[in-house]
């Protein structure tokens, strides 16, 4: 990847953060991108990572960057926020909209907008999750999002596919991350060895375990409209 320019939307932590960490390891110029530029300082401290503060909810602030930006090679979004198990019968429409909000209309404004500051040859990720092929019961409204960001990623892909822009989406598994620290250490513990005794791999991603899909997606130019599942095997 050398030389090749990066943009990594929604990584000040987590899996996005390994994923511009990663990509930088393999040679490209990375960007990382969010809301919080205290976070994004931070999250680059002591690396040659670029920061650019940008509210993927905010359409005329994400319209009038991409306006203005350079090309990219490489545009990889993995916008969300933190929700709970949410009952259809039991959570208002109201709820249901912000969740879609902070997940599917960030990364839809990204590659909206961003689609046509991708060079040819270059390619969008998405980021999906297991949700949208693993149901169960309060998270209904997850697998609708997840399932939607898919169907967004593949019909996308023939779009761009006039102008060479590869489009493919990662579906993670459960990976450990910082919303998991508010767990009690020892709760957190037993969580996880549960959760690792039900996967094939016999244990629970870290988000660098993830970053390998996406730069396999970014670097192979014979992938487009592929949902890549990186969960250790529990969608089996």
């Amino acid at each position: 990847m050398q030389g090749q320019r990066v943009l990594v939307v929604g990584a000040s932590e987590g899996i996005g953060l390994a994923v511009a960490q990663a990509a930088a390891q393999a040679g490209a110029s990375v960007t990382i991108a969010g809301r919080h530029q205290d976070k994004l300082d931070a999250a680059a401290a002591g690396t040659e990572l670029a920061t650019l503060r940008l509210d993927a909810g905010d359409e005329a602030e994400v319209a009038a960057y991409f306006a203005a930006c350079e090309p990219w090679d490489h545009l990889v979004t993995l916008t969300g926020g933190r929700w709970g198990p949410m009952p259809v019968a039991q959570t208002p429409v109201e709820t249901t909209q912000k969740a879609f909000a902070e997940k599917f209309w960030t990364q839809y404004r990204v590659v909206k907008h961003g689609s046509g500051k991708v060079n040819p040859g270059g390619s969008i990720i998405l980021t999906s999750g297991q949700a949208s092929r693993r149901y169960s019961a309060g998270v209904a409204w997850l697998s609708a999002i997840n399932a939607a960001l898919e169907a967004l990623g593949r019909g996308l892909a023939i779009e761009l596919a006039p102008a060479r822009v590869r489009v493919n989406v990662v579906c993670p598994g459960i990976v450990d991350t910082a919303i998991f620290d508010r767990m009690p250490p020892d709760a957190k513990q037993a969580f996880m060895a549960g959760l690792a005794g039900r996967l094939l791999v016999g244990f629970v991603a870290k988000p660098a375990d993830l970053a390998a899909a996406y730069l396999y997606l970014m670097t192979s130019p014979y992938s487009s409209a592929s949902v890549v599942d990186v969960d250790g095997g529990g969608a089996r």
